[in-house]
């Protein structure tokens, strides 16, 4: 190149020799000298663009990766600085010239090269100021881009492997601009020297400012600032910036990791056994925080950085301008916490909100992994069986100065914003996800992020504290079951003895004369603000209906799957042909897991859920009467209220309001009224009354004697009020009626006499022959006069005539009775109806019918003839009773009669 321009000069040279021949040498050879130190400057800027183009390409790469500067040595020349000698992290270093003036010329200029982001965020070669293009009119990239990955093959069905993924095509390596002067004109190639644009004139009249690209370079702390003709700037981390950046990325993911933690703990009703502060240098920096099932965690505390410290989030002076640290937290929607970025829930790649929590599912059966395909992505798995996903654990990282999230495990990052930039802000407080811990309150630990959300862990005291809740209801319930149980069988209470705990009362032990000790305990009031927000007891209860008593929720009934209500007590099958046994009542049964209440109707079977048993805020417990202070609970930890001495009764009430009435003891006696030697008509129905008091509800009654007893009674209090129903004996005797009554080991009997006698029968008393009614009295007896007794068999209608023995009457009288009962005259019948009539004809035929018989005819034959040969009939007329003269042979029906 130098020679040239020596050619060029010596034409020149010739001409002016030729034209004047008078010129001093001398000018001749400054001339020469100038133009040679002229060619020599242009060589060195040549030489020192080239130098800077591939220096810029170098920062520009530097940015891309995520590089920092080590250390920055100027270069000296005569004393001055001319310009940086840049190490990296990794890599070479280069050496980057400043810009200075030119020297006189006319007319040339100096192609500025450089760099610029576009929208895209990548950065691109320019010439003064301007995109630099290919032939096709596309901007040159600086730096190379990655290729796309191929497409992800389509998903197996039922768990075959997907289609192998189609390699991506290789990003183009980013192209480097190069420079040459020749023939006095600036050349410029953008194809590795194969071809070459002319960019203009080179040497002049009047040299530009400047031969570099550069224009500043401005070294601080944290960061290299380059300055590039036409406000352009690179800024570089250095080292210690870099690493600040790293240490904060690391502590947002162990954050992350931890707050995962923290939200498997709760899901998984874990509790915090220990907190431990962590100091550093005399200064509380954080917690180690130690779980029941063996894991711990440690979380730092946010802190405020100082001036100018880069890359920590929130720390003013260094973070660029949109540079913003990504805000990690987790939201709870119906009972459920979520990933959130900045305030907003993370979607997957359905739009489906992604759980912090894992949730067990029935396992699924996996699809076969796909198979890779060649320098490709591989293919995605089969499809597994549907059932609960673990939670996903976000995951971040900073590259080319922007923040990247993961939520699939690191295949996969999306840019949500930049993490360094221009001019710093000042930072928020510290670069911890959390914001605080409290760990003030002896139950809980309260973990609050920095989108405000708050999660509170129980510690060991108010774990343990609900599972005494837990065992406290379960241990209610199966108490609630046998009183009401021992209600059922007639139980009774002897003795109730107050429980105390530090002189205060807190309950009683009931004891029954059956069965063994039941202890209640009163609800107790719980501490404010342990029991969660939507925390709730379930209250348990007993609700009578139609005499059975049945479980109730929260005061509404408890159901089975078939939505019948569950019996709180066996109930006994109804007497009769062996009806069939009731079944057992059912006790129902509590747990809490992963932080709500379930209950189970089945023994443990089967658990339903029925609401949180732990959350955010606890609300004040209800005041359980005369319970002392008690651990967390919305409301009193016992199903029982409260626990009265009624003096004849106990009176048991529950959280739900109901009562349970309990008799107490109270010594066994038996008193009868009307008890006296009692003289009545056989088959007669005669009453006692009686009181039973104390004994409980196990009393026992028997009579013996008579033909036939049944016992009436009711219950008032403890006592038992009633009436014995006691059928004679069916024929004339004197007999002893003896009564038992039985109270557990106490026993009470009485007697009495009965006389059966018909001397006491009125009209309409049945009487019996044999131990059967046969017919009814017609006619008491006096002490004159023999009573009548009209038979209750009555004969089809027979026609009189006379045979060589009887009439036809007294032959059907004879084939149905025994001889003392015949075919009655006519004044006999007529006495007999009289006495009927005036009993009542149709409450006679009532009483006829009550033992099995027909109602009498209104006409009956008598066995009276008249001296006409005809015979009487007695009749019943709306005017009265009547004979009537017959003529033989006219059907009348017959009925027997006999005395007595």
């Amino acid at each position: 190149m130098k020679k040239f321009y020596i050619f060029v000069f010596c034409l020149w040279v010739s001409s002016m020799t030729f034209y004047s021949c008078k010129t001093d040498t001398d000018d001749i050879w400054d001339n020469i000298h100038k133009l040679d130190d002229r060619v020599t400057t242009l060589e060195d800027i040549c030489k020192r663009m080239n130098g800077n183009i591939n220096a810029l390409q170098i920062l520009v790469e530097a940015v891309q990766d995520n590089n920092s500067i080590t250390k920055v040595i100027p270069v000296i020349e005569k004393e001055k600085t001319i310009g940086y000698t840049i190490h990296f992290t990794k890599g070479d270093p280069i050496t980057i010239y400043h810009g200075k003036n030119g020297e006189d010329g006319t007319g040339g200029s100096t192609p500025l090269i450089g760099v610029k982001a576009d929208k895209d965020g990548i950065y691109y070669w320019t010439i003064n100021g301007e995109w630099l293009t290919d032939d096709n009119g596309k901007k040159i990239q600086a730096v190379g881009r990655d290729g796309q990955d191929g497409s992800d093959g389509n998903d197996g069905q039922d768990g075959q492997p997907g289609q192998d993924g189609k390699p991506g095509s290789d990003g183009k390596d980013g192209i480097t601009p190069q420079l040459k002067i020749e023939n006095g004109r600036w050349l410029l190639s953008i194809d590795g020297g194969n071809n070459w644009t002319d960019m203009g004139q080179a040497t002049g009249d009047d040299g530009k400012d400047g031969d570099s690209q550069f224009t500043d370079i401005e070294i601080t702390d944290n960061y290299v600032i380059f300055r590039l003709e036409g406000d352009t700037e690179i800024k570089l981390p250095t080292y210690s910036a870099f690493e600040s950046l790293e240490n904060k990325v690391n502590q947002i993911n162990t954050d992350v990791n931890n707050l995962k933690t923290i939200v498997t703990a709760l899901q998984n009703n874990d509790y915090i056994t220990d907190v431990t502060s962590i100091f550093e240098d005399g200064v509380e920096i954080g917690y180690k925080i130690s779980f029941a099932k063996g894991s711990f965690i440690i979380i730092r505390h946010g802190e405020k950085g100082a001036d100018g410290n880069p890359g920590q989030d929130g720390k003013p002076g260094e973070d660029g301008q949109d540079g913003v640290s990504p805000n990690i937290g987790v939201k709870q929607e119906n009972g459920v916490y979520y990933w959130t970025l900045n305030g907003e829930f993370m979607l997957d790649a359905q739009g489906n909100k992604i759980k912090a929590e894992g949730k067990d599912g029935q396992d699924g059966q996996p699809g076969a992994d796909g198979k890779p395909g060649e320098d490709g992505q591989p293919g995605q798995d089969g499809k597994p069986g549907s059932d609960g996903k673990d939670g996903i654990t976000p995951k971040l990282k900073i590259e080319n100065g922007r923040w990247f999230i993961s939520t699939d495990g690191g295949n996969n990052w999306e840019d949500i914003g930049q993490a360094t930039g221009d001019k710093g802000q000042d930072g928020q407080n510290g670069d911890s996800l959390f914001t605080n811990i409290d760990t003030t309150n002896n139950n809980y630990v309260v973990f609050t992020l920095k989108n405000g959300e708050q999660i509170k862990l129980p510690t060991w005291a108010a774990h343990e504290s609900l599972q005494q809740t837990v065992n406290q209801l379960n241990n209610d319930i199966v108490n609630l079951s046998n009183i009401v149980t021992n209600l059922q069988n007639n139980d009774y209470v002897t003795n109730v003895v107050p429980v105390y705990d530090n002189g205060e009362e807190i309950g009683y032990t009931i004891n029954f004369a059956q069965n063994s000790p039941i202890t209640i305990y009163h609800g107790k009031k719980g501490d404010t603000g342990e029991a969660g927000k939507d925390g709730t007891t379930p209250v348990i209860g007993v609700k009578q209906e139609n005499g059975i008593y049945y479980w109730t929720l929260n005061g509404e009934f408890i159901e089975d799957e078939h939505g019948n209500k569950i019996k709180a007590e066996g109930r006994d099958g109804v007497d009769g042909n062996n009806g069939t046994d009731g079944k057992d009542g059912v006790t129902p049964k509590l747990k809490i897991e992963n932080g709500y209440w379930y209950l189970s109707i089945d023994g443990g079977a089967n658990w339903e859920k029925l609401g949180q048993a732990t959350g955010d805020k606890g609300d004040t417990g209800a005041t359980g009467p005369a319970g002392p202070q008690g651990p967390a609970g919305s409301d009193g930890s016992s199903i029982f209220q409260s626990v009265a001495d009624k003096g004849d009764f106990i009176e048991i009430t529950l959280n739900d309001g109901a009562v349970i009435t309990l008799p107490k003891y109270v010594a066994f006696s038996i008193t009868f009224s009307q008890l006296k030697d009692y003289q009545v008509a056989p088959g007669k129905e005669i009453e006692i009354g009686f009181t039973v008091s104390g004994g409980g509800r196990d009393w026992k009654l028997n009579v013996i004697g008579g033909s036939k007893s049944s016992i009436e009674f009711a219950s008032t209090g403890n006592n038992v009020t009633g009436k014995i129903k006691l059928k004679v004996a069916l024929e004339e005797k004197v007999e002893q009626i003896m009564v038992f009554a039985k109270s557990g080991q106490q026993n009470s009997w009485e007697s009495f006499s009965v006389t059966t006698k018909y001397d006491y029968a009125e009209i309409g008393d049945i009487y019996y022959q044999s131990g059967k009614p046969i017919g009814l009295i017609c006619k008491k007896r006096t002490r004159n006069d023999a009573g009548m007794v009209l038979s209750g068999l009555e004969s089809e209608q027979l026609s009189w005539y006379t045979t060589s023995e009887k009439p036809t009457p007294a032959i059907w009288v004879k084939d149905q009775f025994d001889n003392q009962w015949f075919v009655p005259n006519v004044n006999e019948l007529m006495e007999c109806f009289q006495a009927i009539v005036g009993f009542g004809w149709d409450s006679f035929n009532n009483k006829m019918s009550n033992i099995g018989f027909n109602n009498i005819s209104n006409a009956l034959w008598s066995n009276t003839q008249g001296q006409t040969g005809n015979v009487y009939v007695v009749q019943k007329t709306a005017d009265g009773i009547s004979k009537k003269e017959f003529n033989k042979g006219q059907g009348v029906p017959v009925r027997a009669m006999r005395y007595f």
